[in-house]
């Protein structure tokens, strides 16, 4: 007995068959959700976030910052050190932990 066949792969048979044309519009689409989906996410991480909050996150050397919320972008969030007020920039809500009101 064959094992059963999961979407992805029947998705992977089905592209093997389109035309240059069909992958651009597939392609487009694709990206589109991605996109989407992505936004939703942003979204969905700021919300649980509000101006003044202290959030704490690692960078990408990581170093351990905790930085208070000045305002809160479509996809960043801008903040400010509060350790040292001169380190400010924005960060990702979903890279931050909330620290305290």
């Amino acid at each position: 007995m064959n094992p059963p066949i999961n979407a992805l792969e029947l998705i992977l048979r089905g592209i093997k068959v389109l035309d240059d044309a069909q992958l651009r519009q597939l392609n487009s689409e694709v990206v589109q959700m991605i996109r989407a989906n992505h936004a939703r996410k942003m979204q969905t991480a700021a919300r649980q976030f509000y101006v003044g909050d202290l959030v704490e996150f690692v960078d990408k050397n990581g170093a351990k910052h905790r930085m208070r919320i000045e305002r809160i972008n479509a996809k960043t969030m801008s903040v400010k050190g509060v350790d040292n007020p001169r380190l400010q920039g924005r960060v990702s809500p979903t890279l931050c932990r909330l620290v305290g009101a």
